[in-house]
Order: structure tokens, then C-alpha cells, then sequence
């Protein structure tokens, strides 16, 4: 995207000192617009409904991105509170870490022909329910 390209049009006379930089932080801000990646998305089923001492695996398909690239993580929200951290999977070794209090209660993988990254849950308790949401990592590190 060239930046020129959208400024030419714009006709400004700056007034004052305030006005000029707000032209000024305009311009910064549409300098970053090639880092955007607005074409990135985590699609997840809509829902799913079990019954205590059931499984579900619910998946994560993702698009706009090297899927193998970034890790993706799955946290859960309880009806009424806050956000839990269950785990994530690092999709290019399928190296996996899970929160202490998940450990052995679920299971992380991915199918990486599909870009898929999915959440496994075992022996469904009445706890279980919730919102399970799949993130990605916006940087490319070590955990």
C-alpha cells in the first residue's frame, strides 16, 4: 500500500499548532496500515452440547496466516467470571503446555493439513461449562 496514494486527495490548511498535529498523528497512524492483517481469522463452532461423563473436542479452523507459524491458545470463561488459561500448542512441533489446574483433563492438538488446532475434553463434568475461546499469538517467541 503506498502511503501517497492516500493523502493526495486530502486538502488540508492546518489552523493551528493542534490541528497540525493531529494531520501529523493522522499521517503516523496510516503508516502502519501494511502491518495490519485484517484478513486473519479463528473460526470455532457455534456451540456444543454434552452431558456429564461425556467428551467433546471442539476445533479451531484458522485462515489469513502460516497456521505453523504461531502458537494458539485456549482459555475458558465460567459464566460469571474471569478468563482461565488452559493451554496451547505450538502447531509447527506440536509442543504443548497446559495450565496446572488442565493438566490431564484435556488435550491440545492440531491438524495442520487443515489448520485446525483443537480442544479435547474428557469425562465432562457440570464445572466443564463454559466458553472456550481459541486465540493466536500475535508474536513469534519462545514460551
Amino acid at each position: 500500500m503506498k502511503l501517497g496514494a492516500l493523502i493526495l486527495p486530502l486538502k488540508y490548511r492546518a489552523s493551528s499548532a493542534t490541528d497540525t498535529m493531529f494531520v501529523l498523528c493522522f499521517i503516523l497512524c496510516l503508516s502502519f496500515l501494511p502491518e495490519v492483517k485484517s484478513d486473519i481469522e479463528l473460526v470455532q463452532p457455534s456451540s456444543e452440547i454434552k452431558s456429564p461423563g461425556e467428551s467433546v473436542k471442539l476445533s479451531c479452523k484458522t485462515s489469513g496466516y502460516s497456521f505453523t507459524s504461531r502458537w494458539i491458545h485456549w482459555i475458558q470463561q465460567v459464566p460469571g467470571k474471569g478468563l482461565q488459561w488452559v493451554g496451547a500448542i505450538d502447531p509447527s512441533d506440536a509442543d504443548t503446555r497446559y495450565s496446572p489446574s488442565y493438566q490431564g483433563k484435556c488435550h491440545i492438538s492440531t491438524d495442520n493439513s487443515q489448520s485446525t488446532a483443537f480442544l479435547q475434553l474428557n469425562n465432562l463434568k457440570v464445572e466443564d461449562t463454559a466458553i472456550y475461546y481459541c486465540a493466536r499469538d500475535t508474536v513469534r517467541g519462545t514460551n
